[in-house]
């Protein structure tokens, strides 16, 4: 599926979605499926003037855990000359980079009916523009009742 808009008049913006299931595993609900997002604005309204995401996802990774979702997923935020300028100026320090990357790996994983965890780490370079490389870890947790 491909969900497109375009009117990228002053102030507005414009973005591409696609999502397609690339492979399902017979008689099951275990797939594997890839994503791509572009976005792109006037770079006046906002600092980030395009934006690129792209990723995978695979349901079911292991037989009998059909709820389980492992995910890999990259994404990168340009920042145009106008937000460059003014998070120079805010920052009062020159910037490293033009764009912020984010990759993530991810594993959801349903415990109980009702109860899923969810850990992930981030690897992030040039994040804020002019901060050095960093790695994040967390985890989320979800109770539905």
């Amino acid at each position: 599926m491909i969900i497109a808009c375009s009117d990228l008049a002053p102030g507005k913006s414009d973005r591409l979605l696609g999502e397609q299931t690339l492979y399902r595993v017979p008689d099951s609900s275990r797939h594997l499926s890839a994503f791509l997002r572009y976005g792109v604005t006037d770079g006046k309204t906002n600092n980030i003037d395009y934006s690129l995401s792209a990723g995978i996802s695979w349901q079911g990774v292991f037989a009998g855990r059909e709820d389980d979702v492992f995910g890999i997923a990259a994404t990168r935020a340009h920042v145009g000359p106008q937000g460059r300028q003014l998070l120079a100026a805010d920052l009062d320090t020159p910037l490293s980079s033009s764009s912020e990357t984010v990759v993530e790996v991810t594993y959801k994983a349903q415990l109980a009916r009702g109860v899923i965890v969810q850990p992930l780490i981030q690897r992030i370079l040039n994040p804020g523009l002019s901060l050095p490389d960093a790695t994040v870890a967390g985890a989320r947790l979800q109770l539905a009742f």
